[in-house]
């Protein structure tokens, strides 16, 4: 696979754009991973997102907990342990970006987490193998508003309109931040076009177009949910075939990639970081 390179990695992090507020069960297996807001505040604001694929077990983007994205926080590991990530919660049933640390869970809303570890690909290089299995100390408890959603297994070429939501900007130009969890339907580019306007294989990758709708920074890590795809394990709310990656910036094409979930089905499944059997690529393209 030829691996995009983008010019300034920080602007190309997801926003949902152009979409409209969440209610409570709308996307019950939506996560927000949440960190303190400053080092004496009781205030947590979200910095990426996930999905739940079991009570105790995530998914997300390798980049949002990548060391050299966090000031060096971690250790240069594929495996992120509790003394390492535990500092950062997954809540489930919230609708709000930024809220107060609630030990206790709100019946009627959300579940705070905290984490055990965070696995990712050995050859992640973003936006290559940008996946990560995220688990927790404890399991979620699952209702109306909180559920898990079953993930794609086998490759297809989706079309139509696809859901994504999440807690980042609303806009890029100015910046402004959702302080509410954003739904948006995108549209789904062919991956013959889309490998074909980036002049690179993107087969590993769902694209969407960002004619109307998008999604941006504070994003990542989130869902992209399609419905009547044919798989068997899909469930009501549809099945996640995408975890949000990057912006692209390329006028030719526009919109954002997707982490397509069916190229990691025995990475996500097997929790281990090293069953990859995925290869570092040597061709570049830069997207501008």
């Amino acid at each position: 696979m030829v691996k995009p390179v983008f010019v300034n990695e920080s602007s190309l992090i997801p926003r949902i754009v152009n979409g409209y507020p969440a209610a409570l069960g709308d996307i019950p297996y939506q996560l927000s991973f949440k960190q303190r807001y400053s080092r004496h505040s009781k205030v947590y604001d979200t910095f990426c997102g996930g999905s739940i694929i079991s009570p105790s077990k995530l998914v997300s983007a390798a980049h949002c907990f990548d060391h050299n994205k966090k000031s060096g926080c971690f250790t240069e590991t594929i495996i992120l342990s509790t003394k390492e990530v535990g500092v950062y919660f997954a809540v489930a049933g919230t609708l709000v970006s930024k809220e107060r640390y609630r030990p206790q869970d709100n019946p009627s809303g959300a579940q705070w987490r905290r984490l055990k570890n965070v696995i990712y690909p050995s050859g992640y290089d973003f936006p290559e193998h940008d996946v990560a299995v995220v688990t927790t100390l404890q399991p979620f408890v699952f209702n109306a508003h909180i559920a898990p959603i079953p993930f794609a297994k086998r490759w297809r070429d989706y079309r139509g309109e696809c859901v994504a939501s999440g807690f980042g900007l609303i806009s890029h130009i100015p910046e402004i931040d959702s302080s509410k969890l954003m739904i948006a339907k995108l549209e789904l580019v062919p991956s013959y076009w889309c490998s074909k306007k980036l002049s690179a294989d993107m087969k590993t990758f769902v694209c969407t177009s960002g004619v109307k709708t998008d999604v941006g920074k504070g994003d990542s890590g989130g869902p992209l949910v399609c419905a009547g795809t044919g798989e068997k394990s899909e469930g009501p709310n549809g099945i996640l075939v995408g975890i949000a990656c990057a912006n692209i910036l390329k006028r030719s094409i526009g919109g954002s990639i997707f982490t397509r979930t069916s190229t990691y089905t025995r990475f996500i499944d097997k929790n281990e970081a090293n069953s990859s059997p995925f290869t570092k690529v040597q061709q570049k393209i830069v997207l501008v």
